[in-house]
């Protein structure tokens, strides 16, 4: 398990529900290669049932906040469900 209280507060923490509406790998494949924004992954509790991937992943957003901004409007426009998180809340 990572060490979350070493994490910089400077950076976004946002949790991402996959409501089975697009797969983990899609989600991650349009952050990093589409949009080229950098993130960690902190924490993943996925279930994969068929084509469908259910539950949760928290990402540290690394970007300048126009860059982080681009990752917000993608959840908006494919309607995936989004938390930003306080590290302390973790």
């Amino acid at each position: 398990m990572p060490n979350l209280k070493n994490l910089k507060e400077n950076f976004t923490l946002v949790e991402i529900f996959l409501e089975g509406n697009i797969t983990f790998k899609d989600l991650i494949d349009a952050i990093d290669n589409q949009y080229k924004i950098p993130y960690k992954l902190i924490k993943a509790d996925v279930e994969y049932s068929g084509k469908h991937n259910y539950g949760n992943i928290i990402l540290q957003l690394q970007g300048e906040e126009e860059i982080n901004e681009t990752a917000f409007q993608y959840f908006r426009q494919n309607k995936i469900k989004t938390l930003i998180k306080k590290h302390d809340e973790l």
